[in-house]
């Protein structure tokens, strides 16, 4: 990848009116990537060359959107140097600048990861918004995302994919196994990844295939200094559906994020913590979070109390796989909790 940082001002690169414009490339109109915290825009495209689609992540330069852009493009770039991690994010194109008199912002150019079969089991009025799962807007009449990823052709017709409450075990365990393979691999190149949740992961619809859509989306911090930032203390006065987003994006915090804990140091147990709420979600099903409550009594939970056991709460589940998540989520929360005063312990 060449980094591009100074360009010259050529007339057909640039991004005015919510439209991008780089040579070899043809872009939809950039959208707001609907996700607590986040200030980026998304566009997608299609290469004139050979016809394959691309996504374009943008943030307006010289912000916190565009510093987590740009660690995103350096994180891509270290993975890509790893053949066994090559997989599990998405293909870097790019990442450039686009000078102030052209639209004073920076750019993610990727290989476009397809329709995403998380968007099934994720309801939108209840999470966050998942990335391009939206399969009633328009889309790019090509994808050949895993074609450069797996060598596999993708299928002409796209399968069924209306909403289902829950996902059938032997879904989630493809999907858990190759979530957890994402995270570990991101982990031994020395990475932590701090925002794990239902939108950090792509499932692709045709292949299968499991990949982290993005390393860090938020702009503005739902944590600041070991305590809730700003952000999060004003929520009770948000519109609901906008305050429904923020309980959502807190129950996914590790409970070293929540500003109630002793210590706030984050390692890759910060990642298993948060990838289990997911695991727990997803069997669940239907949107449920594993803690009810207002913004601060969400935050006071993830470190008092423990989600209910997956299995009591879906009796399908095997008590095995239901203990492996409790080890995540309970067990990993039981250690932190360790490091409390004494005077918050239950």
């Amino acid at each position: 990848m060449r980094r591009k940082y100074a360009q010259p001002a050529l007339p057909n690169l640039y991004f005015r009116e919510g439209v991008l414009s780089v040579p070899g490339y043809t872009f939809d109109k950039a959208i707001p990537w609907e996700d607590t915290g986040s200030m980026t825009l998304l566009a997608e495209g299609m290469s004139l060359k050979d016809g394959s689609s691309v996504l374009a992540k943008i943030a307006s330069a010289h912000t916190n959107a565009s510093m987590c852009i740009e660690r995103e493009a350096h994180i891509l770039e270290r993975m890509a140097a790893n053949p066994d991690s090559l997989d599990n994010s998405l293909r870097l194109i790019d990442f450039f600048n686009i000078p102030k008199g052209n639209g004073d912002c920076v750019v993610l150019l990727l290989v476009h990861p397809g329709l995403n079969l998380l968007g099934r089991y994720f309801p939108p009025s209840k999470v966050n918004d998942l990335l391009l799962a939206d399969v009633s807007r328009p889309r790019p009449s090509t994808s050949h995302g895993d074609v450069y990823m797996m060598g596999v052709e993708e299928p002409d017709m796209i399968e069924d994919m209306e909403p289902m409450e829950i996902m059938d075990l032997a879904s989630f365990l493809e999907f858990a196994i190759q979530a957890t393979h994402c995270l570990e691999m991101l982990h031994r190149s020395g990475l932590i990844h701090r925002e794990v949740r239902a939108n950090a992961f792509h499932l692709n619809a045709h292949s299968g295939l499991v990949r982290l859509v993005h390393h860090g989306n938020r702009a503005v911090s739902l944590e600041q200094f070991g305590v809730p930032s700003t952000f999060v203390l004003r929520a009770d006065a948000f519109e609901e559906v906008k305050k429904l987003k923020v309980k959502e994006a807190l129950c996914y915090l590790a409970p070293e994020q929540t500003g109630g804990m002793e210590s706030t140091a984050e390692d890759h147990r910060t990642d298993l913590y948060s990838l289990g709420v997911m695991f727990w979600t997803l069997l669940v099903g239907r949107g449920t979070m594993p803690f009810e409550g207002g913004p601060l009594e969400l935050l006071h939970a993830i470190v008092q109390k423990r989600p209910m056991p997956v299995h009591e709460v879906r009796r399908d589940v095997p008590q095995v796989l239901a203990l492996i998540i409790d080890k995540d989520v309970i067990v990993i929360g039981e250690i932190s909790r360790r490091t409390l005063p004494k005077c918050l312990w239950p």
